[in-house]
């Protein structure tokens, strides 16, 4: 499989990608068969396109080569911030599933990723004791030092929160 090498572009948010000619490439490289990860409800679904020497999703679309997971939410008008970082809940790199996908800081993604903090065993722990009633959100933000949107997401059910892709998940579904 071809590996591009340091073409990220790093400000995804400052490119004009639009149109649905982005969106039924990206949709040509998803399996939606992918992995079960124990503690989310649904599977991973995969990329079997291009990947970078960090093993995350690549395209280039309107010739700027670009991250997929960026792009995705960009092509679907959800607006990203400067310091805006997706994180994968199941801990996959090659995972585009909407409902495991979640917009966090550096911070959360360092946690979530780097230091592995709360993996999916912890989330689904976590699930079920808010379910239950036996911790709120502020529990998960003390005790695992994240922000409130990633707390939201992990106790979601799939992992949705507001700033999720609503018009990628119905497209694929």
């Amino acid at each position: 499989m071809f590996r591009s090498r340091g073409t990220a572009l790093g400000h995804i948010q400052k490119i004009g990608v639009t149109g649905l000619g982005g969106l039924e490439r990206i949709q040509k490289y998803i399996i939606k068969t992918g992995d079960h990860i124990f503690g989310l409800a649904l599977p991973c679904w995969s990329w079997t396109g291009t990947i970078d020497d960090r093993n995350r999703p690549r395209i280039k679309i309107d010739g700027n080569v670009l991250i997929v997971r960026r792009a995705l939410y960009q092509l679907n008008g959800v607006p990203l911030e400067e310091g805006d970082k997706i994180i994968s809940l199941c801990r996959n790199k090659a995972c585009l599933r909407p409902e495991h996908l979640v917009i966090g800081t550096d911070r959360d993604a360092f946690l979530m990723g780097r230091m592995q903090c709360m993996g999916p065993g912890d989330i689904y722990v976590m699930q079920e004791m808010f379910k239950k009633g036996e911790i709120k959100l502020h529990h998960i933000e003390d005790c695992y030092d994240v922000t409130r949107p990633v707390a939201e997401a992990v106790v979601a059910e799939g992992g949705l929160i507001k700033r999720s892709l609503p018009m990628y998940s119905g497209q694929f579904s």
